[in-house]
């Protein structure tokens, strides 16, 4: 090897290894200090507006942690259905009759998408039916099960740090072993990991935001013709310089089984997704997956060192490693549904972590050639942040 490549490679190899750990240590210190403090009193009235669709096996559990918020103040849930014909409505239904001190209500919007996303449609049609006056309000995906806190610390962050938005974002538990949910589970958690460095991108659920900087931003006209709620807040994040508070506490997690097809075509979506509303973060990924890949080729290849290889790789799995140890700590209640193999959990995400990289590069791949998204029924054409064009899929004219 060369000296001046290997001189370029271990330098390069350092400094993205000094960003990972850098990072880390934000997480630890970040998920430290809000276990250390005191328990948030906070009382604002909250609307939490909720989409569903279908009825998975994990859906009534997801729905009575929501029900089941320790907060002093007045929430008014709203889950909205596209169809009577749903099976999940009956669930949820039955769920709120079960508990009548709560101010929660079913609804069917009997929409369809169009020039939005189903689930969007949903949320939209949720909103016109909210109480008035201003209000915290909370957007949780269905398919999650929140922390009883979740709420109450949510919305505490967004007045105690001035924050226009506070957010999290799922830690996936699969309740299998298969390699799908292995994937998933280390995917969501090296997000985490650079959540207390880049807060903006903690908007994919459970997120608050106070109703007269929703109204004040348009976020529903932005919505009305976007394909999916958080990847075009980055944009207006970005635009309006809005302060994003992550709230690395209030982590929900995520019980869905996962194949390796699911995996893949889960994450396809948000790489499109982000190629569309938040390019920056895109290329940012690219030039992670082009650098890690680049000095893995050369050190294997023209430079011939299997050390620096190896150093390469080593670095890759201590992050990970350290990341969960992290989440263990703090958050071992989420590792419920692997329990008692949790303790094992930063070993097997250690070992695991050399598939970060090509699993990523695929994605990254597949965005950049894809212009088209299947889910939940519906085929979007995406061809913009604001063309979209939803076709069901037994319509006959879907082309994929």
């Amino acid at each position: 090897m060369s000296s001046a490549l290997g001189l370029y490679l271990w330098a390069a190899c350092l400094g993205m290894g000094l960003v990972q750990f850098y990072c880390v240590v934000l997480l630890w210190r970040h998920l430290w200090r809000e276990s250390s403090g005191k328990a948030p009193l906070c009382a604002q009235p909250v609307v939490v507006v909720v989409p569903c669709k279908g009825n998975p096996d994990w859906l009534r559990g997801n729905i009575e942690s929501l029900l089941e918020q320790d907060y002093a103040g007045t929430i008014e849930f709203v889950f909205v259905f596209a169809s009577d014909s749903d099976p999940g409505l009956k669930v949820v239904r039955d769920v709120i009759s079960e508990r009548v001190a709560v101010h929660a209500v079913a609804l069917v919007s009997r929409t369809a998408a169009a020039r939005t996303s189903e689930q969007l449609a949903n949320i939209l049609f949720g909103l016109e039916h909210i109480s008035a006056g201003e209000r915290v309000l909370v957007f949780a995906p269905s398919d999650v099960r929140v922390p009883r806190h979740c709420i109450r610390d949510l919305v505490a962050a967004l007045f105690r740090t001035g924050a226009h938005f506070a957010g999290t974002a799922p830690l996936a538990v699969p309740e299998g072993c298969g390699l799908g949910g292995f994937l998933h589970m280390l995917w969501t958690g090296m997000t985490l990991s650079y959540m207390p460095a880049r807060p903006e991108i903690s908007s994919s659920g459970p997120y608050a935001v106070r109703r007269s900087d929703f109204d004040r931003w348009g976020i529903a006209r932005l919505w009305g013709v976007s394909f999916v709620d958080d990847a075009p807040l980055f944009g207006l994040v970005r635009r309006v310089r809005a302060k994003v508070c992550f709230v690395g506490g209030a982590a929900p997690v995520s019980f869905e089984r996962a194949d390796i097809g699911s995996f893949f075509s889960q994450y396809r979506k948000w790489f499109i997704s982000c190629r569309v509303y938040a390019p920056q973060l895109w290329f940012l990924s690219g030039l992670y997956v082009l650098g890690k890949a680049g000095i893995l080729f050369l050190a294997a290849g023209p430079a011939r060192s299997f050390v620096l290889f190896g150093a390469c790789l080593l670095v890759d799995m201590l992050h990970l490693g350290m990341v969960f140890w992290i989440l263990r700590r703090f958050l071992s209640d989420r590792f419920q549904a692997i329990c008692p193999h949790f303790r094992c959990v930063p070993a097997w995400a250690a070992l695991g972590a050399p598939l970060i990289v090509p699993t990523m590069a695929c994605h990254l791949a597949g965005s950049a050639l894809s212009r088209g998204v299947r889910w939940a029924g519906y085929y979007y054409r995406i061809r913009g942040p604001r063309d979209i064009e939803a076709l069901r899929l037994d319509d006959p004219g879907h082309a994929a």
